[in-house]
């Protein structure tokens, strides 16, 4: 079942990457660590070794706080925000990855959820000032990934959900930039 819900990740970041293209870098970005979280996942689910679950839960933390982050800085880039801030949301979202790699604890899962939070909020202000509901949806969907998947409970259904999310998260940042599908 797992295998199912990383090819439709796959498939929608690959999808986003061909329709945005390779000259906004941030975004690129968020997209290729998702197919590697998807690749990596699928292998994993067909074939279950220690150093499988190992590299997946980390680009599993990647694929959690990086894409949110990388897609707001690019559409504050497209839409002329100040550059300053844009770039804010990246760092914000790598310190809690360092973090979670080399020292795991509650307190990070904390400074995850605050990072995640302000960048819901963050997308949610430039949507209403903007107007534009494709920035609402990026932003509940990161909202969603982060605190519906309960991918920190772990389980099938949460990675497949996560997996899901993702996947969503990607059209709607293609449709957001794009304007269309």
């Amino acid at each position: 079942m797992k295998v199912i819900g990383n090819l439709l990740l796959c498939g929608s970041a690959g999808y986003a990457l061909a329709q945005l293209g390779y000259h906004r870098p941030y975004i690129y970005s968020a997209f290729v660590v998702l197919i590697s979280n998807s690749l990596i996942g699928i292998l994993n689910a067909l074939k279950t070794t220690e150093e499988g679950r190992k590299a997946y839960k980390i680009t599993s933390i990647v694929a959690e706080m990086l894409p949110l982050a990388f897609i707001n800085i690019e559409l504050y880039l497209a839409t002329g925000m100040r550059q300053e801030v844009a770039l804010i949301h990246g760092i914000s979202a790598i310190i809690p990855i360092l973090m979670d790699v080399f020292a795991s604890d509650q307190r990070n899962e904390k400074l995850k959820n605050l990072v995640m939070l302000g960048n819901v909020a963050s997308l949610t202000f430039l949507a209403v000032i903007e107007n534009n509901i494709w920035f609402g949806a990026v932003a509940a969907m990161g909202m969603f990934i982060r605190f519906g998947t309960s991918k920190s409970g772990g389980g099938d259904n949460a990675s497949e959900m996560f997996a899901v999310g993702n996947a969503t998260l990607s059209a709607l940042a293609v449709k957001g930039i794009l304007g269309e599908f």
